[in-house]
């Protein structure tokens, strides 16, 4: 349970979600050109035509919040996962 909704947060029904994954990524800390850090992408989506990414800065948060999310969808679609 979240202790707060921040202004501006999402909410996705559990029951709409129908696809998840990780895959890692980077993030840009100032732009294009002043580096970037290894980040990890938890993509969830939703119907057919939506998404959403959650970012964490450990593979091993994002693959627990992936199996939190399969204990709650069995049917869960895990798409085929990248070179980790």
């Amino acid at each position: 349970m979240f202790p707060f909704f921040p202004t501006g947060a999402k909410y996705i029904s559990i029951s709409a979600i129908d696809g998840a994954w990780v895959r890692k990524s980077r993030l840009s800390i100032k732009g294009c050109c002043a580096g970037q850090i290894p980040v990890f992408i938890l993509h969830v989506r939703y119907g057919t035509d939506y998404s959403n990414n959650l970012t964490f800065d450990k593979k091993s948060d994002a693959n627990r919040a992936l199996e939190l999310l399969k204990e709650y969808v069995p049917n869960l679609i895990e798409e085929p996962k990248e070179n980790n």
